[in-house]
């Protein structure tokens, strides 16, 4: 059933897919493979130990593989689905603490849609699975 047209989770697998991706994989490789350099160019990074970024992005790649694992199930349950709220909410929580104190004051514009981007997915990750737990509970 999940990849039929009658799948009721078929919004959240298509949403879970682009997260995993996204902010998953992509931000996950480009915090764990880029340079120091263009990490400082970009105002991700400014000075000291680089092994922080690197353990995020590892951990980024993870919650990738686990939003796209979890993409794929058949049923996704209760524990799936407020696990992965928790975790898109605490990903758009830190980003907005981030930009709120002016810690990404170094972005440029490019990066800054990005950021918006990622936010905004974040949040979709975090409200979209309370209408499957609500249901679950009926």
């Amino acid at each position: 059933m999940a990849y039929t047209l009658s799948d009721p989770f078929r919004a959240l697998r298509f949403l879970l897919r682009i997260n995993g991706v996204v902010i998953g994989l992509l931000m996950g490789l480009l915090l764990l493979l880029a340079s120091r350099p263009a990490l400082m160019a970009w105002g991700l990074y400014s000075d000291g130990a680089l092994w922080p970024l690197r353990l995020a992005g590892s951990g980024h790649i993870a919650l990738g593989l686990f939003f796209i694992l979890t993409a794929n199930q058949d049923y996704i349950s209760r524990a799936l689905l407020l696990t992965t709220m928790l975790a898109n909410a605490l990903s758009a929580l830190v980003i907005m603490s981030g930009y709120l104190q002016q810690e990404f004051s170094g972005l440029p514009p490019v990066g800054r849609i990005i950021l918006i981007l990622i936010v905004l997915l974040s949040l979709m990750g975090a409200v979209l699975p309370l209408r499957y737990v609500r249901n679950d509970m009926r």
